[in-house]
């Protein structure tokens, strides 16, 4: 590929990556919501941050950012690269490694890397564990080389990029955009559990404190002089919260399904869900029985 086209360089851990979907919101005067998708698929992107301890990769990043961030280019998806199962040689057309981890795709582009020999391959097929390429490598690799789907994107928001008084040392924060939209990676949708017909987000936030903002619905029509019209459409007033949760990709990859199979069928926020509040508001004096409809 031409210069400029793909970042090769590997940002810091953790990357960040973000579903986004657009929806209509219509708000009735009790209060309930009519949420209407326009999108079944999200605008996906990915955040983090770039070090530096060498002279010639900052420049490097820096001619990327003033000539490759102008228009689309591919990134490789480091949080998805698994590793090869067999080396290969020169001229392979097959590469072996545990495609039900990461996100290949049939035309798509993938990145290779062992140490600093890389190169960009595209994917012509793929089985349980293996991925045939359209065109041979013109490098070997062993067990150890790494490989990752490569994405199409863009760089719409100002890249930071912090320089230190020692000429070797910066860093760069940057936020990728997917280019074409498409559906997200989902391997094997696990079931949700359901209560009258709702998903239930039964895992646990990580923290102690949960900050809760109150969200009266006011209508706010402000004019250059004199007092604003304010309509109060709501008949109750909402509380809104965020949320921490906890999921190792690695280490339990089955959690990490289960969370994209719930924001994929949740279409992040269109569909309404359960969720416990994990507060000690309601104490439980006699045994529950099983296929009981009363609890003391």
């Amino acid at each position: 590929m031409a210069a400029y086209t793909y970042l090769s360089q590997q940002p810091e851990i953790p990357i960040s990556e973000r579903w986004a979907w657009a929806s209509d919101i219509i708000m009735s005067d009790n209060g309930k919501e009519q949420r209407i998708s326009l999108s079944p698929v999200p605008a996906r992107s990915w955040g983090g941050v770039f070090a530096f301890d060498q002279e010639s990769d900052i420049r490097r990043h820096v001619a990327m950012m003033f000539t490759g961030f102008k228009g689309a280019f591919g990134w490789p998806a480091w949080h998805e690269t698994v590793k090869l199962k067999a080396g290969a040689s020169v001229g392979a057309e097959t590469l072996f490694c545990n495609t039900s981890r990461t996100d290949f795709r049939a035309g798509a582009k993938a990145f290779i890397r062992e140490g600093a020999t890389f190169e960009v391959v595209t994917i012509d097929a793929i089985s349980a564990d293996n991925v045939t390429l359209a065109d041979p490598t013109v490098n070997a690799y062993s067990p150890r080389a790494l490989i990752c789907p490569m994405y199409q994107v863009y760089s719409a928001e100002g890249a930071g990029f912090v320089r230190r008084p020692i000429n070797s040392v910066a860093t760069s924060s940057f936020t990728f955009s997917e280019y074409s939209a498409s559906y997200p990676f989902v391997l094997a949708p696990v079931e949700l559990d359901l209560f009258d017909g709702l998903p239930v987000l039964n895992r646990r936030a990580i923290g102690t404190d949960f900050n809760h903002t109150v969200v009266t619905g006011i209508e706010e029509t402000r004019y250059l002089t004199g007092q604003p019209d304010l309509r109060a459409r709501w008949a109750n007033s909402q509380f809104t919260s965020s949320f921490t949760f906890l999921s190792h990709r690695t280490f339990n990859p089955a959690d990490w399904t289960w969370w994209k199979s719930f924001a994929d069928y949740c279409l992040g926020s269109v569909k309404p869900f359960l969720m416990p509040t994990w507060r000690e508001d309601v104490e439980i004096f006699t045994e529950a029985v099983a296929a009981g409809t009363t609890v003391d």
